[in-house]
């Protein structure tokens, strides 16, 4: 699972997938993505999940990375465990935090404001993460890799 990252055992994808790319991978993240968004917290009640997201793209890289098949926004005060995201499995499903939090990538980022300093008037008014790679490729004169989500803000 990874940093809020769900891959699906796809066949032809993983070593020893078992799930057909297509309806039958689609339909499994569908069925994931709605559990997870019921998911509560065992102690209180809370919902622990925010939103989920089905990545659409089939697209594959030369170097074999693949995006998550299913990216989980987690609600404010939820994140994966520590050992989750060292490749670890624990066996409480809801944990309390007991380290320092210095701040981590768990949380939906629906819930998570920003600011963007330009001084240059873009006329867009949505400025999101994923457009500032394709921006600095532009903006140094390089294509932008097709892989590459978001837009030049240039």
């Amino acid at each position: 699972v990874g940093f809020a990252s769900i891959y699906m055992n796809v066949a032809q994808r993983e070593a020893k997938g078992i799930v057909r790319s297509g309806s039958e991978r689609n339909k499994l993240c569908e069925e994931i993505a709605a559990r997870l968004r019921t998911f509560k917290d065992p102690r209180n009640g809370n919902p622990v999940v925010h939103n989920t997201y089905i990545n659409e793209s089939s697209r594959s890289s030369e170097n074999r990375s693949y995006p998550p098949d299913l990216l989980v926004g987690l609600k404010p005060n939820y994140r994966v465990s520590w050992q989750t995201a060292l490749g670890g499995a624990p066996t409480m499903l809801v944990d309390d935090n007991t380290q320092k939090w210095s701040g981590d990538h768990m949380i939906d980022p629906d819930l998570v404001p920003g600011i963007f300093f330009c001084n240059k008037k873009l006329g867009i008014n949505i400025v999101r993460c994923i457009d500032i790679a394709p921006t600095i490729f532009k903006f140094l004169g390089l294509e932008v890799p097709d892989y590459m989500d978001g837009r030049s803000l240039l």
